[in-house]
């Protein structure tokens, strides 16, 4: 039997995933159509992938789906300069 992996990202990997700063992601993840996170843990919420895919697509916001195959693990590391 196969196990599914899901791919989960946090605060950080939405601003990559938007190109937004972390700020505004804060602003999305509070409104109401926002995917609910699927955990909160001490370093923040995280959030499964696909439920994030299907919220941009519902809202007709884009990912940058090759963001997540950087290879900075900088946390200072953020292309915060293309608010969209």
């Amino acid at each position: 039997m196969l196990a599914t992996v899901e791919t989960l990202v946090g605060s950080q990997e939405l601003t990559r995933l938007l190109g937004v700063k972390r700020a505004r992601v804060y602003q999305l993840s509070n409104t109401p159509d926002f995917p609910r996170p699927v955990a909160v843990l001490a370093m923040g919420s995280i959030w499964r992938l696909d439920d994030i895919t299907a919220w941009a697509q519902r809202t007709g916001r884009t990912l940058d789906l090759d963001a997540l195959s950087s290879t900075s693990t900088d946390p200072t590391d953020t292309d915060d300069d293309h608010e969209h």
